[in-house]
């Protein structure tokens, strides 16, 4: 029988390796976070930043909301899945598959239309606190 303990054991040396990356990890990640919160998401310094570090910094003040974008790219896929879906069922079930091909994307539109009043209602509150502390401020 063979003692494969004697060969060495890598487990304990991945474990080590693997806590120093981690703790290594979250000292830079808070580095980075107090450089950013310093130099990129201030207001006042926003007009100074290069081209780059103004997308970063729009980024980070939630500026742009882009739940938003990533939702019309999950819309558009279901819908293809959807019509190509039903399109294969067709050969299979003509009824169902013509069913899926008509009602899914209707379903899938309410659905997301839906998801997209309440990410516009958010984007207009936000645009009346700020009509309103423009306002406020002459």
């Amino acid at each position: 029988m063979m003692n494969y303990f004697a060969y060495g054991n890598s487990f304990g040396g991945a474990m080590a390796s693997a806590a120093i990356f981690g703790i290594l990890g979250i000292i830079l990640a808070i580095a980075a976070t107090v450089l950013v919160f310093i130099f990129i998401t201030p207001e006042k310094k926003y007009a100074t930043l290069p081209k780059f570090f103004r997308i970063v910094a729009d980024i980070f003040n939630f500026k742009n909301l882009m739940i938003e974008t990533i939702l019309r790219a999950l819309y558009v896929f279901f819908t293809c899945y959807a019509i190509i879906s039903g399109f294969f069922t067709l050969f299979s079930s003509f009824l169902g598959g013509l069913i899926v091909m008509v009602l899914a994307p209707i379903g899938i539109r309410f659905g997301f239309e839906l998801l997209m009043m309440a990410i516009l209602a958010v984007k207009n509150i936000i645009a009346i606190n700020q009509k309103l502390k423009n306002q406020n401020e002459q």
